[in-house]
C-alpha cells in the first residue's frame, strides 16, 4: 500500500529522484546504523573497553548481516512496534550473528539515540554529497548562459510592470550566484548539523558506560563526521538549521521556476521550453497544448518545503529534560523530505535548462512596447539640469498620467510643456534627444563580474 508521494509509483519521480530514494529507505537506513554498532565496537575494542577479539568479531557480523528488504525489515518492524524503536531489534540479531561470546559486547553501553542520530546524519552526508553535485550542475549551466547574454538588452520589471532596461545575462546571474549562496549556506550548516551522539543513557558517560569524549572523537572521526562537543539529545537546532537551508535551496529554485513561466508564457514569448520528448506535458483536454510540468515541480517544492522548518521549530520546543520523544520523532519524517524535495527541484531545474530556448527578438520587441519608459527617462535627463532633478521628476511623471501619452510616448514632450505651463514652470528650449540603444546601465560589467567571481568560488571551493 502506498500513501505518500515518496513511495507511490505514480508520483515519486516528479517530486525526488531515485538516488536520493535509495539514501533514505529502510534498508539504507539499517545499514547506517549498523555503520555506526561496528564503528562504535571497533572503537571500544581499541580502547580496550571491549575484547578486541571481540570487536573484531562484531565489524565482522556487522558487515556482512544479510538485510532482507521484505523479510529482514518486516520482522525488525514488527519488534519495533512493540518496543517503540527499531534499534535494539537490530541489535539482537547483529548479536545472534556474532560468534561465541562477543554478541554479549554488541552495543556496550550505548544508548538507542546513539544509533539513530549518528546514524541518521551518516544519511544526511550522503544526501547532502548529492544536492551538492546537482547544485554545481544547475549552477554551472546557468553561469554558461548568463554569460551568453550577457549583453541581450531585455525589460526590467518591477511589480510585474516595465521599469528600466536589463540585460537577460544580468538577470541570469541573479538566479547563479543565489543558487550559489544556497550551496555555501549548507556547506557551513553541514560543518556543525552533520555530526552524531554517544555518549551513553544521557550523553554524560554516567557510570556504568565506559569511555568519554576521546572514544566520541574517535567514532567520530571513523564515520566522517563533525565532533559534537557535548551530547545534544534534547538540542535540536542542528536538523532544525539543516531543514531550513534545504528550504531555502528550495525557495530559490521556485523563483527560477517563477520567473521562467512568466517569461515563456506565449503573451510574453521570451523563453520557451522545448522538450524533444514529443509526450512531455500532453494535455488530455487540448491538442496544441505543452504543459511545463517541470516548473509546476519547481513550484510545488518549494510551496512544500516552505513549511518544514515550522515542524522542525515546534519540535525544538517540545524537548524537554534530557530527551523527549515527542521533538524527535517528527524528524525522522522531516529531514528526509527536505532532501528529497531538494532532490526533485534541483532535478527538474536541470531539465529545464537543458531545454531552455531563448527568444532575444522578442525580448527587443517587449523592451519597444515599453518605449514610454525610455521617453521619460531620456526628457528627464534633459530637463533636470534646467529645473532640478526632483521638479523634472513630479513634471514627467504628471505628463505620463496622460492617457493619450500612454496610447503614444511621442506626445510626452508636449504633455510636458503643457504640464510646466499649468504650473507656472519656465523650461525655455527643451532638447529632445533622439532614441538610441537601451540603456542598460552596468548590467553587462556586473554580470560577467559575478560569473568570474562565481567561477572563482566555486573552484576554490573544489566544487569543480
Amino acid at each position: 500500500m502506498t500513501i505518500s508521494l515518496w513511495d507511490s509509483a505514480l508520483f515519486r519521480d516528479m517530486v525526488s529522484t531515485a538516488q536520493m530514494r535509495a539514501v533514505f529507505c529502510d534498508e539504507s537506513r539499517i545499514r547506517a546504523w549498523l555503520e555506526v554498532l561496528s564503528a562504535q565496537a571497533e572503537i571500544q575494542g581499541m580502547a580496550g573497553i571491549i575484547p578486541s577479539e571481540s570487536a573484531a568479531e562484531i565489524v565482522a557480523a556487522a558487515t556482512c548481516l544479510q538485510l532482507d528488504p521484505e523479510e529482514t525489515v518486516k520482522e525488525i518492524a514488527e519488534e519495533a512496534a512493540r518496543v517503540g524503536r527499531p534499534v535494539l531489534p537490530l541489535v539482537r540479531r547483529l548479536s545472534a550473528a556474532c560468534p561465541g561470546q562477543a554478541g554479549e559486547w554488541v552495543h556496550f553501553h550505548g544508548t538507542t539515540q546513539d544509533i539513530l542520530d549518528t546514524g541518521a546524519a551518516l544519511q544526511q552526508a550522503r544526501a547532502m554529497a548529492l544536492v551538492q553535485a546537482e547544485l554545481i550542475g544547475v549552477t554551472a549551466a546557468l553561469c554558461d548562459l548568463a554569460e551568453l547574454h550577457a549583453t541581450t538588452a531585455m525589460a526590467g520589471r518591477t511589480n510585474g510592470r516595465h521599469a528600466r532596461p536589463v540585460t537577460f545575462g544580468f538577470k541570469v546571474a541573479g538566479w547563479a550566484v543565489e543558487l550559489w549562496r544556497a550551496s555555501e549556506r549548507l556547506s557551513e550548516i553541514s560543518e556543525r548539523a552533520l555530526c552524531g551522539q554517544f555518549g551513553g543513557a544521557v550523553g554524560s558517560f554516567a557510570p556504568p558506560a565506559p569511555g568519554g569524549p576521546r572514544e566520541r572523537s574517535a567514532l567520530m572521526m571513523a564515520l566522517g563526521l563533525s565532533e559534537p562537543g557535548i551530547a545534544w539529545q534534547a538540542a535540536r537546532d542542528r536538523p532544525a538549521e539543516l531543514v531550513s537551508g534545504l528550504a531555502l535551496l528550495c525557495a530559490a529554485l521556485g523563483r527560477l521556476g517563477s520567473d521562467i513561466g512568466r517569461m515563456s508564457a506565449e503573451e510574453m514569448g521570451e523563453l520557451d521550453i522545448v522538450d524533444p520528448d514529443g509526450a512531455s506535458g500532453l494535455s488530455s483536454a487540448m491538442p496544441h497544448k505543452r504543459n511545463p510540468r517541470d516548473l509546476e515541480i519547481l513550484g510545488a517544492v518549494a510551496t512544500m518545503s516552505a513549511g518544514l522548518p515550522s515542524i522542525m521549530l515546534n519540535a525544538m520546543s517540545r524537548q524537554v529534560d534530557e530527551r523527549h520523544g515527542a521533538g524527535w520523532i517528527p524528524e525522522w519524517e522531516v529531514v528526509p523530505q527536505a532532501f528529497l524535495l531538494a532532490s526533485g527541484g534541483l532535478a527538474a531545474a536541470q531539465r529545464v535548462l537543458s531545454h531552455l530556448v531563448v527568444n532575444a527578438e522578442r525580448m527587443r520587441q517587449n523592451l519597444e512596447r515599453g518605449h514610454l519608459g525610455v521617453e521619460a527617462d531620456r526628457l528627464m535627463t534633459s530637463l533636470a539640469p534646467v529645473i532640478g532633478e526632483r521638479a523634472a521628476h513630479d513634471l514627467v511623471q504628471a505628463a505620463c498620467a496622460d492617457e493619450a501619452v500612454r496610447r503614444s510616448p511621442k506626445l510626452l514632450l508636449t504633455a510636458v510643456q503643457a504640464c510646466a505651463a499649468d504650473r507656472g514652470i519656465e523650461l525655455g528650449d527643451v532638447p529632445n534627444p533622439e532614441a538610441g540603444p537601451p540603456q542598460t546601465g552596468l548590467a553587462e560589467q556586473e554580470c560577467l563580474n559575478v560569473l568570474r567571481c562565481l567561477r572563482q568560488t566555486m573552484m576554490k571551493a573544489d566544487h569543480v
